[in-house]
């Protein structure tokens, strides 16, 4: 199911970076999430350390350039950039 959405609709609606780019969030997300809710540290320290991570991926996510996979999706077919 993950490779029909991701090739059907997810490449052709958003592109290679955009695509790779929101795929990466969700599982980082998803491990915020996981941590956020285990028990195996305190409340408090769980719930900053998730914030702090997530705001740290939304900056990251806003300074990333938009042309950062430019260089390796750009090639010909004998490998030499175009």
């Amino acid at each position: 199911m993950g490779s029909l959405v991701g090739g059907y609709l997810l490449l052709p609606s958003f592109g290679s970076q955009q695509t790779l780019t929101f795929l990466a969030m969700l599982n980082l997300l998803t491990g915020i999430l996981l941590f956020a809710t285990s028990t195996y540290f305190s409340g408090l320290f769980r719930k900053g350390v998730a914030v702090f991570v997530s705001g740290l991926l939304v900056f990251m996510l806003l300074a990333m350039p938009d042309d950062l996979l430019r260089s390796i999706f750009m090639r010909n077919s004998l490998g030499k950039k175009t």
